[in-house]
Parts: C-alpha cells; sequence; structure tokens
C-alpha cells in the first residue's frame, strides 16, 4: 500500500510540473509578436529619410558629408554674405530653359554684382570639388546657378564658356580673388552639436 500511495504522489507531481510547464510555454508564445502575411516593419523617422536622402544627392554611402545650408559668398579670405537655403528662391528671379525643363535660376553676373564682388578670379567650391574661372568667364552671360527641386543651387553652363573644366555641380561657395592664383577660403569648422 505504501508502494502504491508514493507511485500516486510522484505521478501527481510529475502531472502537475508538466502542466507548469505548458502553462509557461503558451504564455511565452503568446506574449511573442506573431509575424502575419502582411507584417510591414517600422517606417524610418523622418530625420533619417532626409538625411539617407542627402546622402544619395551627395553621391551616397556612408561617410558622406551632409549638405550645408548655406552659400558662403567671399571676397579673397573674407567672408562677404552667407545665404541661407531659404532664400535660395529668392535669388533665382530668372526663367531658364536647362536640357527640357524650365527653372529659375540666376545668371553669375548678376550674382557677383548683387553682393558686389570683383576681381580677376573666381573659385567654384562644392560637392568635394574646387574649381577656379576666369572673371571673364563668370561674367559672359551663360553660367548661371539654378534651383533644384531639393531647394539646391546647381551650376549650369549654357553655351560651355568654361568648357574642359570640371565645375562643381552644387555650389557651396563662392571666392572671388584678385590674385593671378586664386585660392579658396579655408573651411569653417562647425560647432559640436
Amino acid at each position: 500500500m505504501k508502494k502504491l500511495l508514493a507511485c500516486a504522489l510522484m505521478i501527481s507531481l510529475l502531472g502537475l510540473f508538466a502542466c507548469k510547464k505548458s502553462d509557461q510555454s503558451q504564455n511565452q508564445q503568446a506574449q511573442a509578436p506573431e509575424k502575419s502575411e502582411n507584417f510591414k516593419p517600422q517606417k524610418k523617422k523622418k530625420n533619417q529619410q532626409q538625411q539617407d536622402q542627402e546622402a544619395d544627392d551627395n553621391g551616397g554611402g556612408a561617410g558622406k558629408q551632409a549638405v550645408p545650408a548655406t552659400l558662403q559668398v567671399y571676397k579673397e579670405k573674407d567672408l562677404v554674405k552667407s545665404i541661407p537655403q531659404t532664400d535660395f528662391a529668392s535669388l533665382t528671379t530668372t526663367k531658364i530653359k536647362a536640357g527640357n525643363k524650365d527653372v529659375q535660376a540666376i545668371s553669375m553676373k548678376d550674382f557677383l554684382a548683387k553682393y558686389g564682388v570683383k576681381g580677376k578670379n573666381v573659385v567654384l567650391t562644392g560637392e568635394q570639388r574646387t574649381a577656379a574661372i576666369t572673371w571673364e568667364q563668370a561674367n559672359s552671360g551663360d553660367l548661371y546657378l539654378m534651383l533644384t527641386p531639393k531647394g539646391r543651387l546647381k551650376l549650369y553652363s549654357a553655351n560651355k564658356s568654361a568648357a574642359g573644366q570640371k565645375l562643381p555641380k552644387r555650389i557651396d561657395s563662392i571666392t572671388v580673388s584678385d590674385s593671378a592664383t586664386p585660392t579658396a577660403p579655408a573651411p569653417q569648422s562647425k560647432p559640436a552639436a
């Protein structure tokens, strides 16, 4: 009889532990998110999407610098004007034909006259490229700063007056120099965020 009682007690204890384990596994499965056929990953934050888009505009890839939000105009090494990106639309008042599209632009001649800078050479800096053009090329009337749909300024040459030179497409700074050998200003360091 004692053996039978001990055996019954053992079976009931094993049954009790088995029930607890099955309840725990059912709770864990219920807590785990179920994947369905219509599962969609969470969308990126808006700020992250803008950074990705800017990286794509810069040529993609990690380690690329963010697009500057201003256009810097220098006379030699002195900053004449810093134009925020919000003012680019008010600068570009002329409509020109770029390819098969009509775009807003300002001629380089008008732009330089607006800020009262004169010299012998003009240094155009942007997109990890710097190019120097003569004052005559800058004032020829066929070199434009055009506004892109994303609100940036790109360089456009209607008659290719600066042919043979690799000009930066997007412009970050313009430096007017009186010297025979143009020099670009030292890049300004951004404050740590």
